[in-house]
């Protein structure tokens, strides 16, 4: 049914990013990763300034196993949104699965002034200190 919506969308305006950015996350949430990515690129052409649709597609492409393009594409949405609490902790969580911990503390500190009640980066800041040794602010 979403998909039937956001095809709508895109036929009552077929420049809608934020159509083809919301179809790409129902297509990666029912598991269609190429698809998603597609969709969140077609964003983006319309769109280059979507913090969220970088966002977005920096969890697809690490979804696909592409740490490296997630990475950039969470850098982007920084860019352009530096106040954009997820991307912060999303970016956190790559750079510490690749072992960058302290810029992954960097950037799960920043995620915690940005939104105080973020538990997944409170959580993985206490596991990245503990790792380097450090106490958790």
């Amino acid at each position: 049914e979403a998909f039937a919506q956001f095809q709508e969308a895109l036929r009552l305006d077929p420049a809608s990013a934020a159509a083809y950015n919301g179809w790409g996350t129902a297509l990666l949430r029912a598991g269609r990763v190429d698809e998603g990515i597609n969709r969140y690129r077609r964003a983006l052409r319309l769109d280059p300034r979507s913090a969220g649709a970088h966002n977005n597609l920096g969890t697809a492409l690490l979804r696909r196993g592409s740490a490296a393009a997630s990475i950039a594409e969470y850098r982007e949405a920084i860019r352009l949104d530096p106040g954009f609490a997820d991307a912060h902790c999303n970016l956190a969580n790559v750079l510490a699965q690749g072992g960058a911990l302290r810029e992954a503390a960097e950037h799960y500190r920043l995620t915690l002034r940005l939104a105080p009640g973020h538990s997944l980066a409170r959580r993985n800041l206490e596991l990245v200190s503990k790792a380097l040794g450090a106490a958790a602010p």
